[in-house]
């Protein structure tokens, strides 16, 4: 029988394997007399055939034994029925072994029989009364189908799901229950919590299993488990019912039990980060795909003005004057195709007048598409007036300085060139004092530059630097050798003033050697992820104070000339560049300085 059965509101289908034609004419008239019943298409064959119900008579039964047992095999567990039209003078076929005719199949093929001739009342009532065993049958199977997908999937769980007795006792459960329990399933049967779960825990559990069965109502609460016997440790968020038996009466509880521990250590989480974002100085917002508020900080807020917390019903276009709405429109749709975004802006605070904001928009992706903006911008106006500030300092400074020292060094000349002797001497001195003093203010300068603006590092071919301040090096020196190795073309990612920072190593070596030739050796070397440059010398080696301003940057306070600046720059170039320098001695003399920066990518 086909999988494809009739209808439920439509007519029963009937197939009628008669071979008696006496038989089939009184079928055929009560059939026409009859329209809750029709005939199956029996031009196919009874294995291929739709119906519900097979009425055969003995004849086409002794030779239709294995296929109406392949039908009813096919249809199983729901009965397809077989009714048998038996004449009384062939009743002996149901005592009698007619060959393949034997109790077992009337046991197994047979579900009704009806006695020849047909008296129409009992052949209706017969059939109905197996429509309703096959209707019956076929519920139960849905039902039970149903049932076992249920159970397939509570079993697949991996939350815990439990029926328990008024004593608390289980009864039936899914093995995610067993797992954490540590207990094999049989052996869970007739126990409660307490065999398998710290006493604590487990009084908890008993006291709402009491309040479900004492107030028939449901019942919500968290609790974090000791399993002793599995070591598992969990947070369940559970939910008890209270549950009830077939006829009606209350027989126990039924909990649904969520794990819910990475959900709470990801609330934690997203506590903390909502506490870090609420308590910081910068001012922290975000926007969807429609400029949208979706959350802004406190300091977001206030520097804009904004009142109420809940933003979600703003744009950033409401927030914005014109002005600043049209410099940031371009930077958001820039964050939102995935880029990541910096600029500086200058905007108006409600209290503090106008001010510098250093703003970086973030794309806010979630499983690779963009939904959103995340805004980040810190107010550097303290910052940038303090480098204005250094500057006129600077500028102001340098001036009178370079002024008053200029005098100073033209009276010194004057003095030395009408006198003599000792005269002549400390006027010479004097000179040398001043110049000194003028390097000092120029050294000054470039550290107030190099500090006073923002760390850019950027690619730059590290073996064409080295050979550029070599070949300025030699044109300043005649008498100093200057060598250069490096294997391969090499880029760093370095701030742009490393040749600066080179050029005083070098200076500061050939300087400080009191060799009539002296040598100066520059190498580049790489790793994996490195840049390395040496800058060797045969001289008298680096002290240990100034050794220390180049590996840490401390020590600058106590000196006073200005190889001492030098080398402090040096070390704040490479500290912004990411790198850091290391000081050695060379054996029998000299000193190499290693200088350890990141490699660019290619």
């Amino acid at each position: 029988m086909t999988a494809d059965p009739p209808t439920a509101d439509g007519p029963a289908v009937l197939y009628p394997l008669i071979a008696d034609p006496g038989n089939s004419r009184v079928f055929d008239q009560w059939l026409s007399s009859n329209d809750d019943y029709r005939t199956a298409d029996t031009d196919r064959s009874l294995r291929e055939a739709s119906f519900d119900l097979c009425i055969v008579d003995d004849e086409a039964f002794t030779r239709s034994i294995d296929d109406l047992q392949a039908v009813k095999e096919a249809a199983a567990p729901a009965l397809c029925p077989v009714l048998l039209l038996l004449s009384e003078q062939r009743s002996d076929i149901i005592e009698s072994d007619h060959g393949r005719i034997a109790d077992n199949v009337f046991a197994t093929t047979v579900d009704e029989i009806v006695a020849m001739p047909i008296r129409q009342s009992e052949l209706e009532w017969r059939i109905q009364a197996l429509l309703r065993l096959r209707r019956q049958s076929r519920e139960l199977h849905t039902r039970t189908q149903r049932l076992e997908r249920y159970e397939e999937i509570i079993q697949r769980l991996d939350d815990p799901i439990m029926l328990q007795d008024r004593a608390g006792e289980f009864r039936l459960f899914n093995d995610a229950v067993a797992e954490y329990a540590g207990v094999a399933p049989e052996a869970l049967h007739g126990i409660d919590e307490f065999e398998f779960m710290d006493e604590a825990t487990a009084r908890r559990i008993d006291g709402w299993k009491r309040t479900v069965l004492a107030l028939e109502e449901p019942v919500q609460y968290e609790i974090e488990p000791g399993f002793e016997l599995s070591d598992a440790t969990a947070t369940f968020s559970t939910k008890r019912f209270p549950y009830y038996g077939a006829d009606g009466e209350l027989v126990g509880t039924i909990a649904i039990c969520r794990n819910v521990t990475q959900l709470k250590e990801r609330e934690g989480q997203l506590r903390q980060f909502e506490r870090a974002v609420t308590g910081a100085n910068d001012l922290i917002a975000a926007v969807d795909t429609d400029e949208r508020f979706l959350f802004a900080n406190p300091p977001y807020r206030a520097h804009h003005g904004i009142e109420d917390e809940d933003v979600t019903d703003m744009t950033v276009a409401a927030v914005l004057s014109d002005e600043a709405y049209d410099a940031v429109t371009e930077n958001i749709d820039r964050a939102l195709a995935g880029e990541e975004v910096e600029f500086r802006t200058t905007r108006t605070h409600p209290d503090r007048g106008e001010r510098i904001l250093d703003v970086r928009y973030y794309p806010l992706a979630d499983d690779g598409t963009t939904n959103g903006v995340v805004a980040v911008l810190r107010d550097v106006t303290g910052n940038e007036e303090r480098k204005r500030q250094l500057r006129v300092i600077d500028r102001v400074f340098r001036h009178n300085l370079r002024n008053d020292l200029t005098v100073i060094r033209g009276l010194a000349d004057e003095i030395a060139s009408q006198s003599g002797g000792d005269v002549a001497a400390t006027a010479a001195e004097i000179t040398a004092q001043a110049d000194g003093l003028l390097t000092t203010s120029e050294k000054s300068r470039d550290i107030t530059q190099v500090l006073s603006e923002r760390p850019e590092p950027h690619a730059v071919q590290m073996d064409a630097i080295v050979e550029e301040v070599a070949t300025a090096a030699r044109r300043q020196w005649d008498d100093v050798d200057v060598t250069v190795s490096a294997s391969e073309t090499v880029r760093a990612r370095v701030s742009k003033e490393i040749d600066r920072a080179l050029t005083e190593l070098v200076h500061n070596a050939v300087v400080h050697n009191a060799r009539p030739t002296p040598t100066v050796e520059l190498s580049v070397e790489t790793t994996d992820n490195r840049v390395v440059v040496h800058v060797v010398d045969d001289g008298p080696g680096i002290p240990e104070m100034e050794g220390c301003i180049l590996e840490s940057g401390r020590g600058v306070e106590e000196l006073y000339h200005g190889s001492g600046l030098g080398l402090w720059l040096v070390y704040w170039i490479v500290h912004r560049s990411g790198g850091h320098i290391e000081v050695s001695d060379e054996d029998p003399r000299g000193s190499r300085i290693t200088i350890d920066l990141p490699r660019a990518r290619s």
